[in-house]
């Protein structure tokens, strides 16, 4: 197992059209790549990550200060925890799109990250109320695929605090190539 910060420089470019509107929840995050046991080259490309951060929200992006964590909040930090998930991939020479490598600069630069985005919202379950002002995320991609010129991702999300609160979540993200 190997952790990585994400740095505050490439958090910036990442989450950019968040920040410009007051909805960037992601304050810092880790990447944790896990490599199975098994030493098959293939293997160790689709290695699991899983994206794990404290995420802070002072205010809703919507409607003021409602104090709980809310379906929208879910899909907005959904989809920063993506972008963070893809970027991370990038990182690590491990975002593999039509037999190609892409890279992060790519990824940002070339504007790729508007090609992300989330495809289907599976299922949204909250288990108990998070407190909004301080709690964790992960994504985890649990199988992916490619149909024509797009590669899907079947992706599990948990959001918890430290007072047990609780919501999970099932979505099929997608990268246009």
């Amino acid at each position: 197992m190997h952790e990585q910060l994400i740095s505050e420089k490439y958090l910036v470019e990442l989450l950019e059209m968040y920040t410009k509107k007051n909805t960037r929840y992601v304050k810092n995050a880790r990447t944790t790549i896990i490599v199975p046991e098994q030493k098959n080259t293939d293997i160790i490309v689709k290695a699991e990550l899983s994206v794990q951060l404290p995420v802070y929200l002072d205010h809703s992006s919507y409607y003021g200060n409602n104090g709980h964590f809310n379906a929208v909040e879910f899909i907005i930090c959904a989809n920063q925890l993506g972008y963070i998930y893809f970027a991370a991939l990038a990182l690590n020479q491990r975002l593999n799109l039509k037999d190609k490598m892409v890279d992060f600069n790519q990824l940002v630069h070339q504007k790729m990250i508007d090609d992300i985005y989330i495809a289907k919202i599976k299922e949204v379950k909250f288990k108990k109320p998070i407190k909004p002002k301080n709690f964790f995320g992960e994504f985890r991609i649990k199988k992916e695929f490619d149909v024509k010129h797009t590669k899907f991702f079947d992706v599990e999300i948990n959001f918890y605090d430290d007072e047990d609160g609780y919501a999970t979540g099932q979505i099929l993200s997608a990268i246009k190539f």
